[in-house]
């Protein structure tokens, strides 16, 4: 559906590019004109397809934001104090919802960390510095460790995001400071 949307939206552009030419009279377009357009339509499609699938999927604006230096660092800093180093939950709930979230860093590649939530039950989809300052207050007390058990682990995400306890599904993955990891899908 998104890249059928996509393809549309190419051949839109493609179309009216071409309607609006450039008083050619014999009807031709420079190879180099037609190139440069092509390559700045995909620059454009590449630069905003993210946003607009999730826009398109939910229906919803994403907060967007690049994560600046400052806010990387707080980021480190706030993650220090915590036993684990990432977590992504993801919690499916029926009529096809659910409420995600993630604070994640490749260490090995140096990337900065990424923070997101996306909760389809409250309309509510966060990137960067805002999804971190939603999720860290949550995950600042929780009780997890590596041996936890499934029922624990889940009773407590449950509780520290005010989460209904209807769910069907429910996906955890936490690497801890130690390199020990703790993932599992539990089903309801």
């Amino acid at each position: 559906m998104k890249r059928m949307l996509m393809l549309l939206f190419v051949i839109g552009l493609l179309g009216l590019a071409t309607g609006c030419g450039n008083n050619n009279t014999d009807g031709t377009k420079n190879k180099e004109e037609t190139n440069q357009e092509t390559k700045e339509e995909k620059k454009e499609v590449k630069s905003e397809s993210v946003k607009e699938d999730v826009e398109e999927e939910k229906g919803q604006n994403v907060t967007e934001q690049t994560v600046s230096k400052e806010d990387e660092e707080y980021m480190k800093s706030k993650m220090e104090a915590l036993d684990f180093s990432e977590i992504k939950v993801e919690v499916k709930y029926a009529e096809d919802k659910e409420y995600e979230f993630k604070i994640e860093q490749d260490k090995m590649e140096n990337e900065p960390i990424e923070a997101e939530v996306e909760d389809e039950l409250n309309n509510v989809f966060l990137k960067g510095r805002d999804a971190f300052d939603d999720i860290y207050p949550k995950i600042e007390n929780l009780d997890v460790k590596s041996d936890s058990t499934e029922q624990d682990v889940v009773d407590k995400i449950l509780t520290a995001f005010d989460l209904p306890t209807d769910y069907e599904k429910m996906e955890v993955d936490i690497t801890f400071n130690d390199g020990k990891e703790l993932d599992f899908d539990h089903r309801k």
